[in-house]
């Protein structure tokens, strides 16, 4: 039935009909406002040009979403128009709550009671609003819509259904969103993880941590608060939820655990480095202590071998005496020849463990020092037959092992010799050479050359009748594992490798 049909049925006529609901629509304190299906304006009564400072011209034709209504509460009253709508019998629908603007953008909070009827055969609804707010209670929630959006605490309100009321800055800047983009957005669609969460609490949560997700998918930690509102009936009306970013602090969180783990990774290594530290400086003062011990100790031992070489050198000294006195009462020339190859033996000996008693290492001896010393010596005592010989050293070696020092002390005492005693018997006059170096294979090239009158037919070492040069071939091949090499072209050369 239409509404047209009804008033006729009262007993007034359509015209009648028309101008009593006109005075009667206009004479209530409620803003009655009717609109097509498309939404548009087409009756709007004095209360509602009161209201909201629009004039009918202003208003009618145009469209209640795009000039009444906050965008937020878009969904709100579009579900409940559709859900009266889809009712055959049309009728009067649930009262809920909105907000709207004024002309001048003034907000103006409404208690919306809805109905739909039929007029000329197409659905009108209807719409009483009454504004809901005196002036006092409208500052304080101004007031209060400044802190929210001021704070750093993200909020959301949403009706029951899940459509986005309210969302304050701090709750998109979560999220990456800007206000505007969350307008009338279902809650679902951007902070899934928020109403899920508080959907399986009942919406009532307090102080639960969870991961949510912001517009790029980027994750984010945050401790969710949510509870319902209720009117004064104890109707649930709609769901607050409050959410604060602690990314940086579990950031720095994970900071402090890694900082104290590794501090006490740092504190047990210092404990052990401690610990080390001191076996250190304990096996420290004990290498000290050794090491005194062996001071003394090597002390003693040089002087206990300085002592013995002093003795051995003053041993030889008195078999050389011994020897010199019993030449005295030779008058064989051979057998005076031979006590003095002794006496120059035993002076090479001598003279090594008297350099090794001046010396400060008791294992090696100043090779060079003690060759100079040695052919000075055998050169005066054979000065009666060589006033005219000259001697060229060439020494490489500075040191050498007291092992090898001896064995070539007197071979070189043995092949100077023979040379001072036969290399020069006509001219009297000539050069002897001493040549002593490592060579590439690091072994010891000892070399004597002499430009006198030279061996005749060579020399067999193995067969000669020659005390000395059996020495020398014993002393090479057999005490330093060497090599012996005889040229005797333009005089006498012996090469020893070893």
């Amino acid at each position: 039935m239409e509404a047209g049909e009804t008033l006729h049925g009262a007993g007034y006529s359509p015209q009648e009909g028309e101008t009593l609901l006109r005075v009667i629509s206009d004479t209530t304190n409620d803003a009655i406002i009717m609109m097509d299906e498309e939404y548009n304006v087409t009756s709007w009564n004095k209360t509602a040009q009161t209201t909201f400072n629009y004039t009918p011209q202003d208003i009618l034709g145009k469209n209640m979403l795009d000039t009444l209504i906050a965008e937020q509460f878009h969904q709100t009253l579009i579900k409940n128009l559709c859900a009266l709508r889809d009712d055959e019998t049309c009728g009067i629908g649930t009262p809920f709550y909105i907000m709207a603007f004024g002309k001048d953008r003034q907000e103006v909070f409404c208690r919306l009671n809805i109905s739909a009827i039929r007029v000329g055969g197409k659905v009108q609804t209807v719409m009483v609003i009454r504004e809901t707010i005196d002036f006092k209670l409208k500052q304080n929630l101004t007031t209060l819509r400044k802190v929210t959006e001021t704070m750093s605490l993200g909020l959301c309100v949403t009706d029951m259904n899940g459509s986005i009321l309210y969302v304050n800055p701090a709750m998109a800047a979560i999220h990456g969103y800007s206000v505007k983009e969350l307008s009338g957005k279902g809650v679902t669609d951007v902070f899934y993880a928020l109403f899920i969460v508080a959907a399986q609490n009942n919406f009532v949560t307090k102080d639960i941590e969870l991961i949510s997700k912001r517009k790029d998918k980027v994750s984010v930690s945050v401790v969710l608060n949510s509870d319902i509102v209720r009117n004064d009936n104890g109707e649930p009306i709609a769901i607050f939820m409050t959410c604060q970013d602690i990314t940086s602090c579990k950031k720095l969180e994970v900071e402090v655990c890694t900082y104290k783990e590794t501090l006490q990774d740092k504190i047990k290594e210092r404990s052990l480095l401690l610990k080390t530290n001191d076996d250190l400086q304990l096996e420290i003062v004990r290498s000290r202590q050794h090491q005194e011990m062996f001071d003394t100790k090597i002390k003693d031992l040089n002087m206990l071998l300085k002592e013995v070489h002093h003795r051995v050198k003053n041993n030889l000294q008195i078999i050389n005496s011994l020897l010199s006195l019993q030449s005295e009462k030779l008058t064989d020339k051979d057998m005076l020849g031979m006590f003095k190859d002794i006496q120059n033996r035993v002076r090479a000996m001598a003279l090594i463990h008297e350099k090794l008693y001046q010396s400060a290492c008791m294992s090696e001896l100043n090779f060079y020092e003690y060759i100079q010393d040695l052919t000075y010596e055998l050169v005066n005592s054979y000065s009666d037959n060589t006033y005219k010989v000259e001697l060229l050293l060439e020494i490489d070696i500075q040191t050498i092992d007291i092992d090898i020092a001896i064995p070539c002390g007197l071979v070189i005492n043995e092949l100077i010799s023979n040379a001072l005693k036969y290399a020069f018997q006509n001219s009297k006059a000539g050069k002897i050479r001493i040549v002593f170096y490592k060579n590439a294979d690091s072994k010891y090239v000892l070399m004597i050359s002499d430009d006198g009158v030279g061996v005749k037919n060579g020399i067999d070492f193995r067969n000669t009748k020659s005390l000395g040069l059996r020495l020398v071939h014993d002393l090479i091949t057999r005490k330093l594992k060497g090599t012996l090499d005889v040229d005797t072209d333009n005089g006498t050369k012996y090469k020893m490798v070893f």
